[in-house]
């Protein structure tokens, strides 16, 4: 069965969904809501549980929560780790993740340079150093966490391609 993702028309909150069912493999398509009746009609039908997007029609559910959603099709592709330590980490790890990209969040609502500016200053030097630490750790297997692709790579990646989109390549050296 195909999954369909209902999100506006850029990364947002959905990118993490996105990323996590393409690397588990699950089929999905995206439905761009591009009008405010659109949104409406989803709400009135009761589809949107917090009233928000991004959501998931999969199976006959309606998922929202883009943590909760990733981490669901994380464990359909086997991407939450192979015991209980694993699992520990790679949920520390992915949920740091999810405060680091939090710093670039607004840029669509407030002012562009000003949010950036600020992720330049406080996230960029508060995250990227850990991070750096945890993959030299890990070895040269490119992992965070034991030998192969987990959410905690994946909420990585999603940082690192706002901060490439957003700021230039550079700023990741």
């Amino acid at each position: 069965m195909t999954a369909v993702l209902y999100y506006f028309d850029g990364r947002g909150k959905a990118e993490i969904v996105r990323l996590a069912m393409a690397a588990a493999n699950i089929p999905f398509t995206q439905e761009f809501v591009r009008e405010k009746k659109q949104f409406e009609t989803m709400r009135a039908e009761g589809k949107l549980l917090f009233g928000q997007l991004p959501m998931v029609e999969y199976e006959g559910h309606h998922l929202v929560q883009s943590g909760s959603m990733a981490r669901f099709f994380a464990e359909q592709g086997g991407l939450i780790g192979s015991n209980e330590e694993e699992k520990l980490k790679i949920d520390i790890l992915f949920e740091g993740t999810r405060d680091f990209n939090s710093a670039f969040m607004p840029y669509g609502f407030l002012g562009f340079k000003e949010v950036l500016d600020n992720a330049k200053a406080t996230a960029m030097p508060r995250y990227l150093p850990i991070y750096n630490f945890i993959l030299s750790r890990n070895g040269s297997n490119g992992y965070m966490v034991g030998s192969k692709l987990s959410l905690a790579d994946l909420g990585l990646l999603e940082v690192v391609l706002t901060i490439e989109e957003l700021l230039g390549e550079e700023e990741l050296n």
